[in-house]
């Protein structure tokens, strides 16, 4: 009902090289696993956008900017790149983050869910963003609540967590407080299994999963302790821990 559904969150991108590494090895079957991996990341990314509604409203275009930034994710040099969405946001992602690329094909992680927002929230509003993944609800919704109001942006794991807050610091979001928390029933340690392949998709670990620890708050604990005496909208998506 949402287009793309609600956003995938927590993750960090360590793969950007999978192309590049099979590439540079000099062997032809390493070349064609490389020209293999690219391709399919591409068809990928092109059917998530058909499926989105907008689609329909300018197919050349949004076709055309999922095209330019699938190449730009996957050419770029380094382990992240920029782009803006979200009315003008500036962010620095790490590449393959599909929650990326749907901001900047379409200007909104997911349109539907803003609009709501955008009648939900108001001035003086507090905010939970719980998976804010590097802040593509947690800034619009800033902007939305403004000076007066208050955003809390959860985000586990420690690489994703330092794109949030450089987002954060370069659009100047200083009503945003950035947790590097998970958030959960219970107070206490949890595993986080990482997706190379789609950082967005990084998620509390399932039992016979691998994966690093991070510390885990209940919302009760953590707005008690920051003394807010209310909440006005709370948005989780944590990969089915929810």
């Amino acid at each position: 009902a949402t287009g793309f559904g609600v956003a995938r969150a927590i993750g960090r991108d360590r793969a950007p090289r999978h192309g590049r590494t099979h590439a540079s090895r000099g062997s032809d079957g390493n070349r064609e696993q490389g020209l293999h991996w690219r391709l399919q990341h591409l068809r990928n990314r092109i059917n998530e956008t058909r499926r989105c509604p907008l689609y329909r409203q300018g197919r050349a275009k949004y076709l055309a900017k999922t095209l330019r930034f699938s190449l730009k994710d996957q050419l770029s040099f380094g382990d992240s790149l920029n782009f803006t969405a979200c009315g003008g946001l500036a962010f620095r992602s790490p590449r393959l983050n599909f929650s990326s690329c749907v901001a900047a094909v379409f200007d909104q992680r997911d349109m539907n869910i803003y609009r709501f927002l955008e009648r939900a929230i108001g001035p003086g509003a507090v905010f939970l963003d719980v998976g804010a993944n590097i802040g593509l609800y947690s800034l619009p919704a800033s902007r939305l609540v403004g000076a007066g109001g208050r955003v809390l942006a959860f985000e586990a794991h420690p690489g994703t967590y330092g794109y949030l807050c450089a987002n954060l610091e370069r659009n100047r979001a200083g009503n945003v407080t950035p947790v590097n928390r998970a958030v959960g029933a219970f107070a206490g340690p949890v595993r986080l299994h990482y997706r190379p392949d789609n950082p967005g998709e990084t998620h509390v670990a399932r039992d016979g999963e691998a994966g690093e620890t991070v510390e885990q708050v209940t919302l009760d604990d953590y707005c008690r302790a920051a003394g807010l005496a209310r909440v006005d909208y709370i948005k989780i998506d944590v990969e089915g821990y929810e």
